[in-house]
C-alpha cells in the first residue's frame, strides 16, 4: 500500500457529450503523490512538483437519466477506499459534481 503525500482534485471536470445511456455525464479526477520532495530540495524550493501529473487514485461520475441523477466514486484500487487523504478529496469532488449536476438539471444553489 502507498502512502500519500499529497492528494487533490485535477483542475477540471470533464464534460460528456449525450449517449443512448444517460442525458449528461461529467467527471472529475482525484490525483495523488507518493512523494512531495525530489532528492536534494527542500519541501520550500519544490512543494509537490505542480509541473508533474499526480496518478489517478479515484474518479467521481456525475449522472443525469431523465430527471434523475447520481454520483459514482470509483476507486483504481480497494484500498484507497479507507485513506483520509483521498477521502477528503473525494468528499470535496462530489459536491462540485452535484453542482455541476444542478446546474445541468436547472435547480437553483442554495444559500450557503
Amino acid at each position: 500500500m502507498k502512502i500519500w503525500m499529497k492528494v487533490k482534485l485535477a483542475d477540471t471536470i470533464k464534460s460528456y457529450s449525450k449517449h443512448p445511456d444517460y442525458d449528461y455525464k461529467c467527471s472529475i479526477d482525484v490525483l495523488a503523490w507518493d512523494s512531495m520532495i525530489e532528492e536534494g530540495r527542500s519541501e520550500h524550493e519544490n512543494p509537490g512538483r505542480p509541473d508533474e501529473r499526480g496518478e489517478v487514485v479515484s474518479v467521481i461520475i456525475g449522472i443525469v437519466k431523465g430527471e434523475h441523477a447520481e454520483i459514482r466514486v470509483q476507486y483504481e484500487q480497494e484500498d484507497y477506499k479507507t485513506n483520509l487523504l483521498i477521502q477528503r478529496a473525494v468528499k470535496e469532488g462530489m459536491k462540485l459534481i452535484k453542482e455541476k449536476l444542478d446546474a445541468y438539471l436547472g435547480y437553483e444553489p442554495l444559500n450557503r
